[in-house]
């Protein structure tokens, strides 16, 4: 594989194109459709850990905190898992209980991070990162999220000093009479595939087979065909050595500029 996604997003000083962002979508919920079919859970989802090669492949690597699942209610697993940037509520808070929805999860984080061109959360700790969720989507409530106070690290925090109203609206969709900007922006569809995967409650959030088939991929534009996806060159030498990556907005590829 010539890239990692999160390489390529952070020297683009473009984004994706909506149309392309709809074929990488569309190839990362295969895969995680895949694995959650097969009771896999990657547990560390993020742009890092999927790669992108110049035929317009994507594929998800790391597997080191993978693990098989049980649709038993009964199975606990290790909290503290998933890079935190990425990292499920449910989890941040503790909870030892949970599913393959927190890959959904980071699947509306990386998501959010493709039509921004920057990371949707990046806290510096935990409670940092919880206060970024409330500031974006509104704090959670015994409505939206039932018997999250039980959760091991809910109960000390002052959930109603949080903000209580969802942004998510004023964050992905266009502004009128703003004009033209050069990121793509979000349809009301769009916005509602974003809101179902970064629900706080994890059995609200949209699975991989049902984002599939999400009425977003069927908007204009429609996923870019694999083949015309963009090609850039090769971040790494044949000996493994990295060099400095500088973007040509032009050509659209990324250059060589000496061996760091």
């Amino acid at each position: 594989m010539d890239h990692d996604l999160k390489g390529l997003v952070e020297e683009m000083p473009q984004p994706f194109q909506l149309s392309e962002i709809k074929q990488l979508m569309l190839q990362l919920f295969r895969g995680i459709g895949y694995l959650h079919e097969n009771f896999i859970m990657h547990r560390d989802l993020k742009p890092h850990n999927i790669l992108l090669n110049n035929r317009g492949l994507l594929k998800i690597c790391d597997f080191g905190m993978a693990r098989q699942y049980s649709s038993s209610s009964d199975a606990e697993y290790t909290p503290g898992v998933c890079t935190a940037w990425y990292r499920a509520p449910e989890v941040m808070l503790g909870a030892q209980r949970y599913g393959p929805a927190m890959d959904m999860w980071a699947c509306g984080c990386i998501l959010g991070e493709l039509i921004l061109h920057e990371t949707l959360f990046n806290g510096r700790s935990e409670m940092d990162m919880l206060a970024q969720f409330c500031d974006l989507l509104g704090a959670p409530n015994d409505r939206t999220w039932p018997n999250f106070r039980n959760l091991p690290e809910a109960r000390s925090l002052a959930w109603s000093k949080c903000n209580q109203h969802n942004k998510l609206a004023q964050k992905f969709l266009p502004a009128s009479g703003i004009g033209v900007t050069s990121y793509p922006t979000l349809s009301e569809s769009g916005l509602d595939l974003v809101s179902r995967l970064l629900s706080w409650d994890p059995e609200k959030r949209l699975t991989a087979e049902e984002c599939l088939a999400h009425p977003w991929f069927e908007e204009y534009p429609r996923a870019k065909p694999r083949k015309d996806m963009p090609k850039f060159e090769t971040t790494k030498e044949q000996d493994g050595r990295t060099r400095e990556r500088i973007y040509d907005p032009t050509l659209r590829k990324l250059k060589h500029a000496g061996a760091v």
